[in-house]
């Protein structure tokens, strides 16, 4: 018989499919050897990712073609908080038993089947930063992706200054939140701030910073942009949902020449090959054509997601200095995470769903 002592849970997946469908739980040995650049960390909370869910229902592995042949179990999610364990590798510097700390599990994770859906997991110590001691464990998972997106395109890429004009298309979202608190907390009071979301949430969002709200689903987004923006063209445009290709195409209307169009994160490729293959042409020619070749004229960048220690100290200064805070949706036990995914994929959320696995660190 097993000693439970020694063993520990986990959400897993051998195939795609919707969350629901896939995901079980089960039982493993905690691990008791630790690569030289890692550390044993008891998670204490995980904060769900949409982008996650998109991988995991993938199109017969088309957007996916490594984890498609993946048979082995996979656990999925990236964004944790929880506590440092005795467990560490040898090169480990920094941090001590007891720590608590919050960072991202591999990104790759379905390819090495390695996600922080779990009571235990190894970490790579250029993922993790501790904790700001005001600062909850609940609140601490809802920073890593969001929180690193934020600051790369917002202070890395379009190099926000005072006073400068910005839209978000996906203002309720997890990354969404997190750009229009960082947006607001850069260009000042002179600035603008304009967001997208529904009616229902327009309330919570320009509490954010956002000093205008549209409606998406009562207007032709692009078209809406260029009737009352045109006269005061934004700075940076930051595309949080990956929609349609004309939102950058029409955006010489309502983007300075100067300014920059960022695709952040997710892109929604479509349910279909044809689908898929035409967004990735369309991202193609958006990145790579030029004007004379019939280009847009306008910057245009989507790159994914490249996590470094850096980029994770200059994150929790952020979130130490109060720049942007958690916006928490909803919390769930981890024997509930199939109602968790359900809430994550029912597109009522506003910023993120978070999974309780020990709340013993708070």
């Amino acid at each position: 018989m097993a000693d439970h002592s020694s063993m520990m849970k986990q959400w897993q997946f051998t195939r795609s499919g919707k969350p629901r469908n896939i995901l079980t739980i089960t039982e493993i040995p905690i691990p008791t050897t630790c690569p030289d650049d890692e550390l044993l960390i008891k998670i204490s909370y995980v904060s769900l990712n949409s982008a996650i869910v998109h991988r995991l229902m993938a199109y017969r592995g088309v957007l996916d073609p490594v984890g498609a042949f993946r048979t082995r179990p996979s656990v999925p999610e990236k964004d944790f908080s929880g506590i440092v364990c005795d467990l560490r590798g040898a090169n480990v510097k920094g941090f001590n038993t007891g720590d608590r700390v919050f960072g991202m599990g591999p990104t790759a994770f379905r390819e090495i089947g390695r996600g922080v859906l779990c009571e235990y997991a190894l970490i790579k110590q250029d993922s993790l930063v501790k904790v700001p001691d005001d600062i909850s464990m609940k609140d601490a998972a809802c920073f890593p992706v969001a929180g690193i997106t934020a600051y790369c395109f917002l202070m890395e890429k379009a190099q926000l200054k005072k006073g400068d004009k910005v839209f978000i298309n996906g203002g309720s979202g997890a990354v969404g939140v997190m750009v229009i608190q960082l947006a607001r907390t850069i260009v000042g009071p002179t600035g603008l701030v304009v967001a997208t979301c529904t009616a229902a949430k327009s309330d919570a969002i320009r509490n954010l910073g956002a000093d205008e709200i549209i409606d998406y689903t009562a207007h032709d987004l692009p078209a809406f942009l260029r009737e009352h923006y045109s006269s005061r063209p934004f700075d940076a445009i930051f595309d949080t949902v990956g929609s349609d290709h004309v939102l950058y195409s029409s955006s010489p209307a309502y983007l300075t020449p100067e300014g920059l169009f960022c695709a952040i994160g997710l892109v929604d490729f479509g349910s279909t090959v044809w689908a898929g293959t035409k967004r990735i042409l369309q991202l193609l020619s958006a990145m790579m054509v030029p004007v004379y070749l019939g280009g847009v004229p306008r910057r245009y960048i989507f790159e994914p997601l490249k996590v470094s220690h850096a980029r994770m100290v200059a994150m929790a200064k952020l979130v130490e200095d109060k720049a942007f805070k958690a916006v928490i949706d909803s919390t769930y036990k981890f024997d509930g995470v199939l109602d968790a995914y359900d809430r994550l994929v029912s597109r009522q959320v506003i910023g993120k769903v978070v999974v309780e696995v020990n709340a013993d660190h708070d």
